[in-house]
């Protein structure tokens, strides 16, 4: 296996069930992994520690409003590359975040972890990290 330790990625969900399986599989991969399970975690981790890449779910605490957007809106700004997984979100917010040009955008039901694997090496390779 390819270690990839110095590439750490944010993982970003409040569900424990898809959170730890979004952590299994990166660090499977060999990734370096940090987790945050609300938007004030995330925020945290963001101000404090360097990323290559993020997986965030769209609906957080504490308002599921609008929450998974302003993290996905931070990473953009610092040029992280990320990926999205919701099991809901709205029409609008979609969009919005289809504009921030992620990775991709997954259904938490529909989620391949081969592919995000895939995705988050290809995001590596990239950056040449």
């Amino acid at each position: 296996m390819t270690h990839q330790h110095n590439f750490t990625v944010l993982v970003v969900d409040d569900e424990y069930i898809y959170r730890d399986e979004l952590v299994l599989a990166c660090e499977g991969a060999g990734f370096r992994v940090r987790e945050a399970t609300d938007f004030d975690e995330a925020l945290q981790r963001l101000t404090q520690e360097t990323f290559g890449a993020a997986v965030v779910d769209l609906m957080l605490p504490p308002g599921y409003n609008r929450e998974g957007l302003d993290i996905c809106v931070r990473l953009k700004e610092r040029e992280i590359p990320f990926v999205v997984v919701t099991n809901r979100a709205e029409r609008e917010v979609l969009a919005e975040v289809a504009k921030l040009e992620p990775l991709a955008i997954f259904s938490k039901l529909g989620l391949s972890v081969v592919d995000l694997v895939g995705l988050l090496k290809r995001a590596k390779d990239e950056s040449h990290v």
